[in-house]
C-alpha cells in the first residue's frame, strides 16, 4: 500500500503502520499464491531518480530506510518468516544503491509506450526479473457502450477523455498503429486494435525474456484489471471482460510453450519449459500465402530439459518469399510430448503493409447449453486475429483472438458470465474488417 509517495515517520505514524502491516500479514499470509512481500512501489528509485524525490531531505531517507528496511521487515519476520521479504520494487541492493541496475534484483521498464520505443527494444535488455512493463488499449465495445452514449464514441470526445487517465496515451496508441497497422475505419476497429498492440507488445517481451531463461527468470506485466471503466494497460476490464492480451497470455505464459524469434528473413524456433519434465516437441515450419497455401514447410525435433530453454535451427525463408512478401506468413506449429500444441504466427512483412484477401469466415454453428456457448468456425483465406464478440453478454472464452491458417472447421467454448438474453449474438470481428468494409 506504499507506492510514489514519502512519508514522514512521527511516533504516531510509526504505529498505525506498525498495526497494519502486523493485521495484512496475518490477514494475508496463508494464500497459497503469495510468493513474497514487497515494502513499496518505486519509492527507492524515486529517492534517486526522480527529481522532485531526489531534493528531499535526509531525514525524510532516513524515514524511509527506518520504514522499509526495519520496521517491515521485522514485522514480515516474525509474522511470516517463510517468506522472503523485498524492501522496494524496483530495487537492486536497497539502501538506494542503484535500485536500476539491470543486473540485479527486479526492473520496471515502460520505454516501450512510455518511452515510444518499437516493441523489439525489448530485445536490448535482459533484466533478471522485469516486475512491471506494460502497454495500454481500449476495453471492449460492449464495455464502453455501459458509461459512453453514441455520441461520445470517439477517443478524443469529453467523455472518451474523462475515461483515459494517461494524458499522452490516446496519442501514443495513434502513434503505434501507424507503425504497425493500418488506420481502423470506425471506432470500434480502432478498440480492437488498440487490443491487438498491446497484447503484440506483452507477447515480444515475454517472449524474449522467456529465451533467456537463466540470465531472465520473471516477468510481470502491468496490469491484471481495473477498479474502474477506463483504457489502461490492464488485460480485463472493469467488467470483468478478456481483452486481447489476456488471451494472448494464455498462450505466451505457458508452463511449456514455443515461440520464434525472428531476424529479418531467418525465424528461429524456441522452447520454454518450466515444468518439472523434459519435452520433446516437433516442430513444423509451415511458410504459406494469404490463401492459406503452403509455399515451403520444415520438421525439427526439439528436446528441452525442465526448467530450461532450448532453441531449434534457424529457418531462412528469404528465397521462399522473394517477390511474395506482402503476400506471405510463417506459421510455427509446436507439439510438445504431453500433447499439447503451441502454435505462432508471424507476417513476413508488417500487418499494415499485408495483401490481405476478404476472407469468408462461416459460423457454422452456434449452440448454447445453460451458461456455455459453443461455436464453430472457418475461413477460406489467412484471418489474423479472429475475435468472437457478443454486445448482449459477456462471455469468457477458451480461445479468443486467434489466427485462421487453414480451411479446417475450429471449435471454440465460452462460458457466459451475464447476459440480457436467451440467444446473444455471436460475431466474428478480424483484422481486414478493422479497415476494409
Amino acid at each position: 500500500m506504499f507506492a510514489c509517495n514519502i512519508y514522514d515517520l512521527t511516533d504516531d505514524f510509526k504505529e498505525n503502520i506498525t498495526a497494519e502491516i502486523r493485521d495484512n500479514v496475518k490477514r494475508l499470509r496463508n494464500h497459497a499464491s503469495l510468493g513474497l512481500w514487497c515494502g513499496n512501489n518505486e519509492i527507492e528509485t524515486a529517492f534517486v531518480n526522480w527529481g522532485s524525490f531526489v531534493s528531499h531531505s535526509k531525514a525524510l531517507k532516513q524515514d524511509y530506510l527506518t520504514i522499509f528496511e526495519k520496521i517491515i521487515p521485522s514485522i514480515v519476520e516474525a509474522e511470516d518468516s517463510q517468506r522472503f521479504y523485498w524492501p522496494s520494487s524496483p530495487s537492486s541492493f536497497g539502501g538506494f544503491k542503484d535500485p536500476d541496475n539491470d543486473n540485479f534484483g527486479d526492473r520496471h521498464y515502460w520505454d516501450v509506450w512510455h518511452g515510444m520505443k518499437p516493441f523489439t527494444d525489448y530485445e536490448n535488455h535482459f533484466f533478471r526479473f522485469c516486475s512491471e512493463f506494460g502497454f495500454q488499449s481500449f476495453p471492449e465495445i460492449a464495455s464502453v457502450r455501459k458509461f459512453a452514449s453514441e455520441g461520445d464514441m470517439n477517443i478524443f470526445s469529453e467523455v472518451m477523455e474523462s475515461h483515459q487517465k494517461n494524458g499522452s496515451a490516446n496519442a501514443k496508441i495513434l502513434q503505434y498503429i501507424s507503425e504497425n497497422f493500418l488506420y481502423p475505419k470506425n471506432f470500434e476497429s480502432l478498440i480492437y486494435v488498440s487490443q491487438l498492440l498491446q497484447g503484440m507488445a506483452i507477447e515480444y517481451g515475454v517472449d524474449h525474456l522467456r529465451r533467456n531463461r537463466g540470465r531472465c527468470m520473471g516477468a510481470l506485466y502491468w496490469q491484471a484489471n481495473d477498479n474502474w471503466p477506463v483504457a489502461s494497460w490492464a488485460s480485463i476490464d472493469y467488467y470483468g471482460r478478456y481483452k486481447a492480451l489476456h488471451y494472448m497470455a494464455k498462450h505466451f505464459f505457458k508452463q511449456v510453450s514455443g515461440s520464434v524469434k525472428r531476424d529479418g528473413y531467418i525465424f528461429t524456433p524456441y522452447v520454454s519449459n518450466e515444468s518439472l519434465n523434459a519435452d520433446d516437441a516437433v516442430v513444423r515450419i509451415y511458410v504459406k500465402d494469404t490463401s492459406n497455401n503452403i509455399l515451403k514447410s520444415a520438421e525439427i525435433s526439439l528436446h528441452t530439459d525442465p526448467m530450461s530453454v532450448s532453441s531449434g535451427d534457424s529457418f531462412d525463408i528469404s528465397e521462399i518469399v522473394a517477390g511474395k512478401e506482402r503476400n506471405a506468413y510463417v506459421e510455427t506449429v509446436f507439439t510438445h510430448a504431453d500433447g499439447s500444441v503451441s502454435t505462432r504466427v508471424e507476417p513476413v512483412t508488417l500487418y499494415k503493409y499485408m495483401k490481405l484477401e476478404k476472407p469468408d469466415v462461416v459460423l457454422s454453428g452456434t449452440e448454447i447449453t445453460g451458461d456455455t456457448v459453443t461455436v464453430t468456425l472457418s475461413s477460406n483465406a489467412f484471418c489474423p486475429f479472429t475475435a468472437l464478440m457478443c454486445d448482449e453478454a459477456n462471455i469468457v472464452w477458451e480461445d479468443n483472438y486467434f489466427f485462421l491458417t487453414d480451411g479446417d472447421v475450429k471449435t471454440v467454448r465460452g462460458k457466459i458470465i451475464e447476459k440480457n438474453t436467451d440467444t446473444p449474438d455471436i460475431r466474428v470481428m478480424t483484422l481486414y474488417d478493422s479497415y476494409e468494409s
